[in-house]
């Protein structure tokens, strides 16, 4: 989706364990919005980085 970005975006997700490790794996659509509001991505880093961990 964001070609030129791949490794802005493999930023992204190497930061996203902390919110994901220990997580109750059953609250998916609340990890979803945790991430969303809470970090520091937006827009399509932010949603390429969710859409590969979905």
């Amino acid at each position: 989706m964001l070609e030129g970005y791949c490794g802005v975006v493999l930023t992204c997700v190497q930061e996203l364990p902390v919110y994901l490790i220990g997580a109750d794996s059953d609250r998916i659509e609340d990890l979803w919005n945790t991430i969303y509001r809470a970090d520091f991505y937006r827009g399509g880093v932010l949603m390429s980085a969710l859409v590969g961990i979905d």
